[in-house]
């Protein structure tokens, strides 16, 4: 059982969406008529188009404002979100399970007049139908009550067969610093839906370090730089070991031994002088012995903001005891984490609670032996580690990063180390999201046996890209899927949004759904039509369609045009300084057809007032000569007198 989305049916969603359907197959004819639906088998002549992988590519088109984002989120968001954006939206999806089994989600009361089920079963639910090819009548059936044998060989209710994830616009660029990969996860009978919006660093790291090569052998962002750096400071208060003892009330080492995290070294960006304390150490050792003192002061520092009561046990009083027989890097790694244990027993129990974090000592020790696999070279100062993407993936950095992908959140690692890369634009940033996401989204479909198929959605995925990258988006899409997803037989169903004229043509046109903005009776509605442009269309014909384009050229040089002419038209005699201003504007326009339609008005217009002027002057001889000829005759008059 591979479930598909086949139909989408809205009556009324608000928004101006009201009695507009969707078809999203090409192996059925589907119609709702008057409350009833009406599936006839079809041949689709684009089986494996996209491979083995990819059963079925949907584009959603239509300009700004169309309502292309309205239909994603009803869609793709969980039942609770959906609620929230919509009030009682009243559509249904049809999706096809296998042979004559489907699904219906939404709203099925719909269909009210054909399913003859129970009404408290046709709220917002979803339900299973056989459906009779010959009468066209549904007979319905619970979704739990309806199983599927997975890979695991066990039985589970259909829902468990799909998994929804929705890639949503991404206006926050920090979703490098952000690691929530699947966020708001469904509780309902029907498909469950995450978001898909964060992905991992270490999918980011390896996509950019190594999985590009499958989609091209070159791209720009393999000059970038990914760092791994400490906070640059953790209370503007406490510059020294003083200022750290009379906020925080106690001091490390017994004051025997200087404090690594307020020694600059010569690797530091703003020291001038390098500091003989701390020659005896490597950049590396200085890296995590700084960072596991500088986690101490933060920790410390941040309890110190939370009320106490006369129970508390001061951290001072415990760390002033302890000792450290000598100073060596790996006596003082036992000493910080002692410290840090005395700290879990004493002050921390406050960041948990109001921070609403689970602090465990054990997690930053892993992190620790994370770090210490990370090769020397790569520790650039005491604060940074830098690895240049053009040298390919170091197993240590991915290890890293990995770890900080599952503790991001919930142990406060966030708090003490920043990932970031440099040096990307933002369409490269949004080209690695988009196919980290999909990584991500891969790498969960093959973790679940029960998951056979994917329903992956995606708004605008190439909003940012080159047109280059938007023209190759489709066949990068399928390159990718095909590389990470060789060893499970699952189908992936894709349904994305654009404005772009640039992938569509890779989509035939039984696969675009056209959604427009009209007006009626002097209201604004939206309206569904199918596509009149698809698969192999040139760009030209594509943009010519106002469907896209009010105009090919932008608006500003359109109205130029109508401006050049107008003022062509409206000259009243022959000005060689406006022809040649004329002239020389028209000789910038970068479109030969244009430029050169322009350039022979422009020429007739000047032939046209060249040939007035003469003709002006001619009239102007003809009226001198009479009046002269007048002049002669009085005068001859006069002699004859």
């Amino acid at each position: 059982m591979q479930p598909q989305l086949l139909f989408v049916h809205i009556s009324d969603i608000g928004r101006l969406f009201k009695e507009q359907s969707f078809v999203l197959t090409n192996d059925f004819i589907i119609k709702l008529e008057q409350q009833r639906l009406f599936i006839e088998r079809k041949e689709n002549p684009y089986v494996n188009l996209w491979g083995s992988h990819i059963s079925n590519i949907n584009l959603i088109v239509g300009k700004n404002g169309a309502g292309k984002t309205t239909l994603l989120e009803l869609l793709g968001s969980t039942k609770l979100r959906r609620s929230r954006l919509f009030d009682d939206p009243q559509w249904f999806a049809l999706y096809h399970l296998e042979e004559d089994l489907f699904l219906i989600e939404g709203a099925p009361k719909l269909l009210l007049r054909e399913l003859n089920a129970p009404s408290e079963l046709l709220a917002d639910t979803s339900i299973c139908v056989k459906y009779d090819f010959r009468t066209h009548m549904m007979q319905w059936k619970s979704v739990q009550d309806t199983t599927y044998k997975a890979a695991d060989g066990q039985e589970y209710p259909v829902s468990e067969a799909l998994i929804s994830l929705f890639q949503t616009k991404e206006s926050d660029r920090l979703w490098l610093k952000s690691l929530n990969i699947l966020d708001g996860q469904d509780n309902t009978d029907s498909f469950k839906r995450h978001y898909l919006h964060k992905p991992a660093l270490s999918s980011t790291y390896r996509f950019m370090s190594n999985e590009y090569i499958f989609l091209e052998g070159l791209f720009t962002f393999n000059q970038a730089v990914f760092q791994i750096s400490q906070h640059a400071g953790i209370d503007s208060d406490i510059n020294d070991v003083n200022d750290m003892y009379s906020i925080l009330g106690f001091s490390l080492y017994q004051d025997k031994h200087k404090m690594l995290y307020f020694t600059k070294t010569e690797n530091d960006n703003n020291t001038k002088q390098p500091s003989r304390s701390a020659s005896k150490w490597s950049i590396k050792e200085l890296f995590i012995l700084s960072y596991l003192e500088a986690l101490i002061i933060d920790l410390a520092n941040r309890a110190t903001k939370y009320p106490t009561s006369h129970n508390d046990v001061h951290p001072g009083d415990l760390i002033g005891v302890e000792t450290m027989e000598e100073n060596t890097y790996e006596a003082r790694k036992v000493y910080l984490f002692k410290v840090l244990n005395i700290l879990k027993k004493t002050s921390i129990s406050k960041i948990e609670k109001y921070e609403a974090i689970e602090f465990d000592v054990n997690i930053f020790a892993a992190i620790l032996i994370a770090l210490e696999e990370i090769d020397a070279s790569l520790f650039k100062s005491r604060t940074t580690i830098r690895v240049p993407v053009q040298e390919g993936m170091h197993e240590s950095i991915y290890g890293f990063l990995d770890l900080y992908d599952r503790f991001y959140n919930s142990y406060g690692v966030s708090y003490s180390l920043d990932v970031s890369y440099k040096y990307l634009s933002s369409g490269e940033i949004e080209f690695i999201r988009a196919f980290s996401c999909i990584n991500d989204m891969v790498q969960v479909s093959l973790k679940d046996e029960r998951i056979n198929s994917v329903l992956l959605i995606m708004d605008e995925p190439d909003v940012s890209f080159h047109p280059e990258w938007s023209r190759k988006y489709i066949y990068y899409l399928k390159k990718f899927i095909e590389h990470v997803n060789s060893s499970k037989e699952i189908k992936y169903q894709i349904l994305l949004s654009t404005h772009s004229p640039f992938i569509v043509s890779d989509i035939p046109k039984e696969h675009i759904t056209c959604i427009n903005v009209i007006e009626k009776d002097d209201e604004l509605q939206r309206v569904v039509n199918e596509a009149e442009f698809g698969l192999m269309s040139n760009f030209y014909d594509i943009v010519k369609n106002d469907f896209f384009l009010g105009s090919p050229i932008g608006e500003f040089a359109h109205n130029l045009f109508k401006d050049l002419v107008k003022q062509m038209n409206g000259w009243p005699e022959y000005n060689p300084v406006e022809i040649r201003k004329v002239s020389m504007i028209i000789s910038g326009i970068g479109e030969p057809v244009i430029r050169g339609k322009l350039q022979s008005h422009l020429e007739a217009q000047a032939i046209r007032l060249q040939e007035s002027n003469t003709q002006k002057e001619d009239r102007r001889i003809r009226e001198l000569e009479m009046e002269l000829e007048q002049l002669k005759k009085k005068r001859g008059e006069k002699h004859g007198d």
